[in-house]
């Protein structure tokens, strides 16, 4: 008997325990919610203005806010802290650069361009620069030169840190110099051209064209021989054969 009420009250107390560590999970997660004034605070911080009015209504906090650029509705959660919904309700008079749910920068656009440039190491040249919102935080997005480099940025609007970095190397640039560096800059003559093409093909000069080619230029050289016609392609900078071409006579046919 003694045995059996040993056990009821083991149980009893694994029952309660458990309805108190309910309890306190609960009441942590309770507190992790944001308060009313943390929902003041994340708003006006996000979009640079005041709050007017907050109301609690199903775990989502109804703001109504007010800044330079206009008054804006923000529905935010209570649980998460994100930003559910953000629509603008009035424009404010004389501002033409008002745009639908636009938060408005805490910095302007020559800062976020200083601070571009700054990242470039002074290098940089800014050829756009553009405002609009990501998550609901106004960003300026940059496309810019470094170095004859492109090279993209995203600058938070509120503080001015970058968010996004990226240059890209121009290969085709770089290329296109080495090819200049290796390339003679000099065309061979006529004449030259002319003897390389019968000392690769003998026979009677017909005709020599300078033609372009992938961004250089050829001499075509036709060439009467006994077996019939033949041209001769030379590369007009370094008196290269690139090709020899026999024609067929039944072409004439």
């Amino acid at each position: 008997m003694k045995k059996k009420w040993l056990t009821v009250l083991a149980v009893s107390l694994l029952i309660a325990g458990i309805a108190v560590g309910s309890k306190q999970i609960l009441a942590a997660q309770k507190d992790k919610t944001l308060t009313k004034s943390e929902a003041i605070e994340s708003a006006e911080a996000k979009y640079a203005g005041n709050v007017k009015k907050i109301a609690l209504h199903d775990d989502i906090y109804e703001i109504d806010l007010e800044n330079t650029l206009g008054k804006y509705h923000v529905r935010l959660s209570k649980d998460t802290g994100n930003i559910l919904d953000l629509s603008l309700v009035e424009k404010q008079k004389g501002n033409k650069n008002v745009q639908e749910g636009l938060p408005e920068p805490k910095i302007d656009e020559q800062q976020a361009k200083k601070i571009a440039l700054d990242r470039m190491d002074d290098n940089g040249k800014i050829s756009k620069i553009h405002l609009m919102t990501e998550n609901g935080i106004p960003v300026y997005k940059i496309h810019a030169r470094s170095n004859k480099d492109p090279v993209e940025l995203t600058v938070n609007g509120n503080n001015g840190n970058i968010l996004f970095y990226e240059q890209e190397e121009n290969d085709q640039e770089d290329e296109a110099q080495t090819n200049e560096t290796e390339m003679p800059q000099t065309l061979i003559s006529v004449e030259e051209a002319k003897k390389i093409a019968l000392s690769e093909v003998p026979g009677s000069i017909d005709d020599v064209d300078k033609e372009e080619s992938d961004g250089s230029f050829v001499y075509e050289v036709e060439i009467e021989t006994n077996e019939g016609d033949v041209e001769v392609v030379i590369q007009a900078f370094t008196g290269e054969v690139l090709s020899v071409t026999f024609e067929d006579d039944d072409d004439d046919d």
